[in-house]
């Protein structure tokens, strides 16, 4: 898989792997996939606020999902393990939200019935694989956290 290639290979002339590497150093392989995993938690939580500013600004769940997802981008940031606890809890959430919402569009208008829809659809589906790819790479490098 290219990403699992581009986390996994070494920095040219780094040093050995350690944790208390900030993430802006690179000591290996482990701080470069955290970094990655944190920025897809955070562009998972600005698909959400999004969703949630387009649709219905009541959508208070979809708030509190996004709030999760940034505090689980924090905590992989700072290299914490509670981090990867929210990461943890945030990836069910989020495939049981794109789940139910991909269904309730494809049951309403059919599975691609316009452009519109066929976006929403595809975007769904995306939010469903960056909370899997988040939470499976800060799962690879949980020995790094803190």
């Amino acid at each position: 898989m290219i990403l699992e290639r581009f986390i996994s290979a070494p920095a040219p002339n780094s040093a050995p792997k350690g944790v208390g590497a900030p993430l802006g150093e690179d000591k290996g392989d482990g701080p470069r996939g955290i970094l990655i995993a944190s920025i897809l938690h955070l562009i998972a939580a600005a698909y959400l606020i999004a969703m949630a500013m387009a649709l219905d600004r009541a959508m208070f769940h979809l708030y509190a999902l996004s709030a999760l997802s940034i505090a689980a981008a924090a905590g992989l940031f700072r290299a914490w393990r509670w981090g990867l606890w929210a990461s943890a809890i945030s990836a069910p959430l989020m495939i049981a939200l794109s789940t139910a919402a991909l269904y309730y569009s494809s049951s309403m208008g059919g599975l691609a019935p316009d452009l519109a829809a066929i976006a929403l659809h595809a975007s769904l589906v995306g939010l469903a694989a960056l909370s899997i790819a988040a939470t499976g790479i800060a799962l690879a490098k949980r020995e790094l956290l803190k």
